[in-house]
């Protein structure tokens, strides 16, 4: 009988330990929270091969300030709603997930007061928000910016980047001009002559003093070929000081035979 009372006694215990592991799975089962697979705030990922940054703005080779002067600022404010989710671009509005972004562009990067940017964008508060600086970010954050804590994947065509940057101009009273289309054709086109003026003849100075160093060492060379070698006259021994004249002896005195 005790027997049978001690089998009861252990079989309770186990039985209650099998039910709280059960209920532990079943919990488990049903409160476990799935590890996300990307950031709640991605807005879009999309990234070509090859393009990246400010070559991702350059469409078919064109320059970046031709690309910007076609930009539509209407249509930059369509594309810049899927924006909306993130920041907010009214003068005063509140930050986000991201920047409130009104007046942006010649900004300094990371001034806005109140929010807390990563440290990638930190390094660069003493820099502006220039037009290269923005198309290149717009057009690949992670790649301009490695480190930046922005989910945004990046916007495909140079358009767009074009659209937005125009939009963000009307929202930008102190935003410079936008690059002229001549002025960085004759920056670019300046470069590779500056290089080819170091590399290539000397300046017509250096090489007029050349020519009249080389003539002048010509005609010293020939007169010391017309001119006849001469021996140099011997040197004449200095006269002889005449010798001092003596008196002529005295004749001897007649000795006397007395």
């Amino acid at each position: 009988m005790e027997t049978f009372e001690l089998n009861k006694i252990a079989g309770a215990i186990l039985g209650s330990l099998l039910f709280i592991m059960a209920l532990g799975f079943v919990a488990e089962t049903l409160y476990a929270p799935d590890e996300l697979e990307q950031q709640a705030y991605v807005v879009e990922i999309a990234e070509e091969d090859g393009a990246h940054g400010e070559e991702a703005v350059e469409d078919e080779g064109e320059p970046l300030a031709v690309v910007l002067a076609a930009g539509d600022a209407e249509k930059g404010q369509k594309s810049a709603k899927k924006c909306a989710a993130c920041h907010t671009f009214d003068d005063g509005g509140a930050n986000k997930v991201g920047p409130n972004l009104y007046g942006v562009i010649g900004r300094s990067m990371g001034a806005v007061d109140g929010f807390a940017y990563s440290d990638a964008l930190q390094a660069k508060a003493s820099e502006s928000w220039t037009y290269e600086d923005m198309a290149g970010f717009l057009a690949a954050p992670k790649q301009w910016l490695p480190g930046t804590t922005m989910g945004f994947g990046g916007l495909k065509k140079p358009t767009d980047v074009a659209d937005v940057i125009a939009y963000l101009r009307t929202v930008s009273p102190d935003a410079p001009a936008l690059p002229e289309v001549e002025q960085q054709a004759a920056v670019e086109s300046a470069e590779p002559a500056a290089g080819e003026s170091e590399a290539g003849e000397p300046h017509s100075e250096d090489a007029t003093g050349g020519h009249e160093a080389a003539e002048a060492a010509d005609a010293a060379n020939a007169e010391k070929m017309e001119a006849p070698e001469t021996m140099p006259a011997p040197e004449t021994a200095p006269e002889a000081a005449p010798a001092p004249v003596t008196p002529p002896a005295a004749a001897p005195e007649p000795v006397s035979p007395y």
